[in-house]
Formats: structure tokens, C-alpha cells, sequence
């Protein structure tokens, strides 16, 4: 399962989803994938960035080795990133070539991710793996957005995350069903 059509024809995507999916993944949009199975994330990235790349070159931060991604991708691994001014410094030679980020998994490129969605860049496509449903994944990475010394309240991080970041790819399982859902901001 490493394509859109292939997520669809496996009754994970639903048609709506895969076309929206499909037109997203050729702009500009920054999308995020959050769901509680690295696995999965990782396809879900994959499929995307199929319809993204199409032959181009991309900056791929890597947190893990399983993933077998078969573009012509500028790898970097994520422990090098330790701010967010790190991760600007990394990219900024290149302005133009899109980034994936194979798992946020520091608070460095959480904020990384969030200041991409503000504006910084776009074309970001990036995973955050974590557990419960699909509020308390989002509720968890937007607390992995929030710097120490922030005094705003969870409710307002989750709003302004909410508000910056306008393409969620939610991966989720219930009752033993999985579902892949397209969670588009832009249109509110």
C-alpha cells in the first residue's frame, strides 16, 4: 500500500478523501499525518509524496530506517535538528524543494512544522505517531508545539494549532476497522 489508489482500493480511503488527497498533494499545502501506527504513518507519507514529488527532489528529515522510499531524496536524520533554528539553517539553501519529516518526535520540529505552516515554507509533508484516538493525538502534538516558558492554556495551543495547521491525513482504528480521513481547514 504505497499509493493513494492503492490506500482507496483497500477500502482505507474513501473516494472523496483520495481525490482531495491527490489535488493536495500537487500545491503548496503543508500536511500533516498524525495517527497512533508509525507503519502506517510512514505509508501514508509514501503515498503522498508520490503524487507530491513525481520525479523531483525533496529534503527528507529521517527518524527511522524502515522506511523504503525509492525518490531521489537529500536525507538528513532528525537528531541533527536539535532547535528549530537548526532545522531553518539545514533547509534554507535550498527554498524550493519540498520537505518530508518522517516522524516529529522533538519539540525542535514540532515548532519547525508549525513555523512552515505560518509561512515559512510550503510543501512540508511530516508524521506525528502517537496514542488514543484521533482529539487526543492531535491535543499531543500540539502540546509538543509549546515551548517551556508558555503560558497560554492547552485549549488555546490546540486552537492555534488547529488554526495554523489546514491539512490533517488522520489515520485511525475502531472496533477494529481502519479509516484514513482528510481533515482540510483551508474550506473554514
Amino acid at each position: 500500500m504505497s499509493t493513494l489508489e492503492q490506500l482507496y482500493e483497500n477500502g482505507l480511503l474513501l473516494n472523496e478523501d483520495k481525490v482531495l488527497l491527490e489535488e493536495l498533494a500537487q500545491g503548496n499545502e503543508n500536511i500533516l499525518v498524525i495517527g497512533n501506527d508509525e507503519q502506517m504513518n510512514g505509508l501514508l507519507l509514501i503515498a503522498i509524496l508520490r503524487e507530491r514529488l513525481r520525479g523531483g527532489e525533496t529534503w527528507y528529515f529521517k527518524d527511522r530506517d524502515d522506511l523504503s522510499l525509492d525518490f531521489h531524496l537529500i536525507e538528513l536524520k532528525s537528531n541533527m535538528v536539535k532547535s528549530y533554528e537548526d532545522a531553518r539553517e539545514i533547509v534554507r539553501s535550498m527554498p524550493f524543494i519540498p520537505i518530508i519529516i518522517d516522524e516529529i518526535n522533538t519539540q525542535a520540529l514540532a515548532q519547525f512544522f508549525l513555523e512552515c505552516c505560518v509561512g515559512l515554507r510550503s510543501q512540508v509533508t511530516a508524521a506525528y505517531t502517537g496514542y488514543g484516538d484521533a482529539k487526543a493525538l492531535f491535543s499531543s502534538f500540539a502540546q509538543l508545539t509549546r515551548s517551556t516558558v508558555d503560558y497560554r492554556t492547552q485549549d488555546d495551543v490546540e486552537n492555534y494549532v488547529r488554526h495554523m495547521v489546514k491539512v490533517f491525513v488522520i489515520y485511525s482504528e475502531k472496533d477494529g476497522q481502519k479509516k484514513i480521513t482528510v481533515v482540510d481547514n483551508r474550506r473554514q
